[in-house]
């Protein structure tokens, strides 16, 4: 199994590489007057922001601030990754099919934030919400499940975004659409966007994953329930609002998961710090 998994992260990689001389003609020195623009100070974080594997909105989010970008124009980025995705399109006998919908991806869930993030503003403008942290507010929206075990926020957003890609007739997006409506296929849409720009992972169900932002390998777990991961605190407490519904002790039988050497991560007192912030 570690063969076909090293295989996917190295068709993962390969997919998802960005020379860098691609976005330089996007800097705010290089373009013509009217075409996208991206500040020279942002050339560096963009680069390694683009390249991400993982497509979860949670982790897209997470990254936007952990590369510094979430304060700046992401209008702009939006308006850079449209630009980039129609040139991969046009390339005259190089067309990019993969990469193509992958910005338009990036560029479709990073104006969501850019919506949400404007609501909240307007809502703080009239005194309301005011100690609401936007992280939060996202992903309790992304990560809610629906009374149909799947979360409908997520799956609605993921589909509509491949609605939106503009270049109908290319082979990836007749792909994405037939197995998003095929009836047959069980495939979360996420699922479905992350294989066509990854590659298709086998022994998908044995690899562990972050339960808020879909990050694999995590080396955390609840210490109280053992059977959810996470990256670490934080993405622990954004999940935390839908875990605490069914968090409950193992049996005294331990499992093969509860065995894990991934580290602990104490519910309890992450609740209480909740309260004691909430208090505050």
């Amino acid at each position: 199994m570690g063969a076909f998994v090293a295989n996917y992260e190295a068709v993962g990689t390969i997919n998802n590489f960005v020379p860098l001389q691609d976005i330089e003609c996007f800097t705010a020195n290089a373009p013509k007057p009217g075409e996208a623009k991206l500040p020279v100070t942002l050339l560096a974080p963009f680069h390694t922001f683009i390249m991400q594997i993982n497509l979860h909105p949670v982790r897209i989010l997470l990254n936007l601030q952990k590369y510094g970008l979430f304060g700046a124009d992401m209008k702009s980025m939006c308006a850079v990754l449209v630009a980039m995705m129609e040139r991969e399109m046009k390339r005259r006998g190089e067309v990019n099919e993969v990469m193509a919908f992958k910005y338009h991806y990036l560029a479709y869930v990073i104006g969501e934030i850019v919506k949400h993030r404007d609501y909240l503003n307007s809502r703080r403008d009239a005194n309301q919400d005011a100690k609401s942290d936007f992280l939060d507010l996202f992903a309790k929206r992304a990560l809610k499940i629906g009374k149909d075990g799947t979360p409908d926020y997520l799956d609605a957003l993921i589909r509509e975004c491949v609605r939106e890609f503009p270049f109908r007739d290319c082979t990836l997006f007749r792909q994405v659409v037939a197995q998003m409506t095929n009836r047959e296929n069980v495939a979360a849409p996420l699922d479905i966007v992350s294989t066509a720009i990854n590659g298709q992972r086998g022994f998908q169900a044995t690899v562990p994953f972050c339960s808020a932002c879909g990050e694999e390998k995590p080396d955390k777990k609840c210490s109280k329930c053992k059977a959810v991961q996470y990256c670490d605190r934080q993405c622990q407490r954004l999940h935390w609002f839908a875990h605490k519904k069914v968090c409950a002790r193992p049996s005294a039988v331990p499992s093969a998961e509860a065995a894990t050497t991934a580290k602990e991560i104490d519910s309890a007192e992450l609740n209480e710090q909740l309260q004691k912030l909430v208090a505050g």
